[in-house]
């Protein structure tokens, strides 16, 4: 399936799962009228009208997939507290950030990695954070076979945010990745005790056995 048509599903998929949690929260007449704002919005090039154009395919996903969970905060903060908003609209971006993940990271199996050389896991490693667009990982470590670890020393949410003025927003991309690896891939348990977003040098991925003593 070409990217094209993935993003186009991803998009349709991550409208209609938006639209379902705010008519939960405000009813379906006042979800109706944020969504229909929000494409307004868009259309007028919003929220990166005053940005000079993405100078890459990730920055140009990064702004795909951020620009609607910004303008619903300023959205609804029109329709309830700044605080509801931010809680809402988290909601939101963290279930559409496990449809995405959804599509981009393969299954984490114990039994088939084990059986792979140092080299080889090393590889598929690699490959396996440049499944991550929208972020530049550096520090791969496989710690024997018990664990492996990365970090993510550039986040393009969080170079986006900071050029349009509300990096505080960085945040709200981050808490998918948690919730992914929680529920989707069932052999491995990911902690990550440091976030660029929350001021940290880095995204520290670090991923365990689920199995592991």
């Amino acid at each position: 399936m070409g990217g094209k048509l993935q993003l186009a599903i991803f998009d349709a998929r991550a409208g209609w799962l938006a639209l379902k949690i705010l008519a939960r929260e405000l009813g379906w007449r006042r979800a109706l009228a944020v969504g229909s704002a929000i494409q307004k919005a868009q259309a007028r090039g919003e929220p990166f009208r005053e940005l000079d154009p993405p100078e890459s395919a990730g920055e140009e996903l990064t702004r795909r997939q951020a620009r609607g969970a910004i303008l619903l905060v300023r959205e609804l903060a029109s329709h309830v507290s700044p605080e509801r908003a931010r809680d809402i609209a988290g909601r939101i971006v963290k279930e559409a950030s496990v449809l995405f993940l959804r599509q981009q990271i393969p299954a984490i199996d114990k039994r088939q990695i084990l059986q792979m050389s140092e080299q080889e896991r090393m590889g598929f490693l690699q490959r396996l954070t440049r499944r991550f667009p929208n972020a530049v990982a550096q520090d791969i470590e496989i710690q024997g076979d018990e664990a492996f670890s990365f970090k993510i020393k550039r986040c393009l949410f969080v170079d986006l945010c900071e050029k349009i003025g509300e990096p505080e927003m960085a945040g709200l991309f981050c808490a998918g990745d948690l919730v992914f690896f929680d529920r989707e891939q069932p052999q491995v348990i990911l902690t990550r005790p440091s976030t660029l977003s929350e001021g940290g040098d880095c995204c520290d991925f670090r991923f365990r056995w689920r199995d592991q003593k």
